[in-house]
């Protein structure tokens, strides 16, 4: 396989993985973000992925002031993302929305996994 083929932008996209540990209040496990690793991922493609009222939003916009986006995300085969992680691009910090999936050409080599990425503000 052509080395070249594994960079599918010009982006670098961050994954950040926290650890569980014990609530200090009832003991149930939660993630730690204070101790969370980070490892940056070149080579990846991120793009803003529009919606409509009707189409992502679940939450219920009653007297609330909030700007949610989604992203598109390409990350490069072998990218270490699980659902549970977050992701840091160009400054925003975002959560993942549903599986990372790894696509494959016809051949069944990985061409890139995909995730889709969301940013809450308010």
């Amino acid at each position: 396989m052509n080395a070249d083929i594994n960079k599918l932008g010009a982006d670098t996209v961050t994954i950040i993985r926290a650890p569980i540990s014990n609530s200090s209040r009832d003991n149930s496990q939660i993630r730690d973000w204070s101790l969370a690793v980070e490892v940056d991922y070149p080579y990846c493609k991120v793009e803003p992925f529009p919606t409509t009222k009707n189409r992502l939003f679940i939450e219920v916009e009653v007297q609330r002031e909030f700007a949610a986006n989604y992203f598109r995300l390409w990350l490069v085969p072998g990218c270490d993302v699980k659902s549970t992680d977050r992701m840091r691009w160009r400054g925003h910090e975002m959560d993942i929305t549903g599986v990372p999936t790894e696509w494959t050409d016809f051949e069944g080599e990985v061409v890139y996994i995909g995730v889709l990425g969301y940013i809450r503000e308010g």
